[in-house]
């Protein structure tokens, strides 16, 4: 007996945001010498999926973020390094005052701008140990737009670090979206 088809998951091509050039890198976000107190924001990315030659596009039931920064001298335990995820329905018209282009972004009197950005999709906290290379569990969210675009807020107190080359650059902000798709049963 054949067992019915049903809906499932299926990854998409994960979007990494890095310094331009670096390896696997898809989408540029500047992580290099961004000082503490200072606030960046990435390209924008399309999370639309084409189907049907273009006719119908299909947007992901969620994303996984995934977020790791490298600086030069161990934080503060307890400084904190997060990354907001800006949605826009259009590619242009876009919350927050980010413009989906890489580049500063500035927080605004008493944090405003960042304020308007939401929670962050994913926070990572300095520890006691030493580390100068952050990592934190991935976080799994749900853009409200076709669109997304990247804010980082280094509050670490420490800078991110300046590596040599873009290509050895260890930052990064990585996003997978997840599709729901018919998925055949095996027979």
């Amino acid at each position: 007996m054949a067992l019915p088809d049903f809906v499932g998951l299926v990854a998409g091509t994960t979007i990494v945001w890095g310094e331009a050039g670096a390896s696997g890198v898809t989408h540029t976000l500047s992580f290099n010498n961004l000082a503490s107190g200072a606030t960046q924001q990435g390209a924008s990315a399309d999370l639309g999926l084409s189907l049907l030659s273009g006719t119908l596009i299909l947007l992901p039931e969620f994303v996984i973020v995934e977020f790791g920064v490298e600086t030069g001298t161990a934080p503060t335990a307890g400084n904190t390094c997060s990354a907001f995820l800006i949605a826009s329905t259009d590619n242009t018209w876009w919350p927050a005052k980010v413009t989906g282009s890489n580049g500063a972004y500035t927080r605004g009197t008493l944090d405003a701008n960042l304020r308007q950005a939401g929670t962050p999709a994913v926070t990572l906290v300095a520890t006691n140990d030493g580390t100068t290379t952050l990592r934190q569990v991935n976080s799994r969210i749900s853009p409200n737009g076709r669109y997304i675009a990247p804010i980082i807020s280094n509050d670490l107190g420490q800078a991110i670090r300046n590596e040599t080359t873009a290509t050895n650059n260890d930052s990064r902000l990585r996003v997978t979206p997840y599709y729901a798709a018919v998925v055949e049963a095996l027979s």
